[in-house]
Order: structure tokens, then sequence, then C-alpha cells
């Protein structure tokens, strides 16, 4: 019986938003990557386990670390962060071109996100890519 309240109750809401309802964004991601400028939504998340102090922000619904425009916007923004050593992992889509770095020493964190400056050079075994800027802010709510 209960089984069959269920089923009924998802056919009555499928397509209603309940389900599927719109990604809560608590913050934003700005500032400029290889020259092309960002100011995008995201929805963050922290947790804290131990002495981990994890923060991560995304800009598309159901987004992982992967950099998929799911929201037609062109734009995708994924970064993964431990706020207790500190250390970030960003996957962006920015003008049609994939930017993956890390970062430990330009770092800066905050008490509501991080911020990052930095110079990134392509790995010797990657000479078809080439050097850019990053001048990133992520502040969550």
């Amino acid at each position: 019986m209960l089984l069959q309240a269920a089923r009924a109750a998802w056919r009555r809401n499928r397509g209603s938003g309940i389900a599927n309802a719109a990604p809560h964004y608590n913050g934003t991601v700005k500032g400029e990557i290889d020259g092309k400028k960002l100011d995008v939504k995201v929805v963050c998340e922290r947790s804290k386990i131990g002495k981990m102090d994890s923060l991560s922000a995304r800009s598309d619904p159901g987004m992982e670390i992967d950099a998929k425009d799911r929201n037609g916007d062109g734009i995708a923004v994924s970064v993964t962060g431990d706020m207790s050593q500190p250390a970030a992992a960003f996957t962006m889509l920015v003008g049609g071109k994939v930017y993956k770095f890390g970062a430990r020493r330009d770092l800066k964190v905050t008490a509501t996100g991080l911020s990052l400056k930095a110079h990134f050079k392509p790995a010797p075994n990657k000479p078809e890519l080439t050097a850019y800027d990053v001048d990133l802010t992520l502040e969550c709510a």
C-alpha cells in the first residue's frame, strides 16, 4: 500500500518541478581567466569532518568535477577546495575552452570562500597549450 501511494505521488508530481527543483545558488565566482571575464552564480557546499574543512562550488545542476555546460549559458565552473590546508582544484569551461588547474601557494582562503591570482604555464609535454593568467574570487553565503 505504501509503495502504491509513493508511485501515485510520483505520477502527480512528475514534471511539476518538485522532484527537479532549481538549484539553490548561494555563491558567485567572479574574475578573469585567460583574458575572459567571468561572473557566474554557483551552488556552494561546505562540510567539516574532523580537521578537514572542504568547500565545493558548481555552476550547473548535476555537475561534478567535469566541465560540461548543463544549463546552456556556455559556462561551467567546478571548484573543490580543502580550506584547512589550503588547496583547491578548478575545472572551468569559459569561452569554449576547458581549463583545469590546481592551486596551493597563490590561494587565499577567507571565511566565506577563496581567491586565486596566478599565472599558469603549460606542462612540458603539452606544447600545444598556452600560458594564461587567472584572477578569480569564490564567495559563498
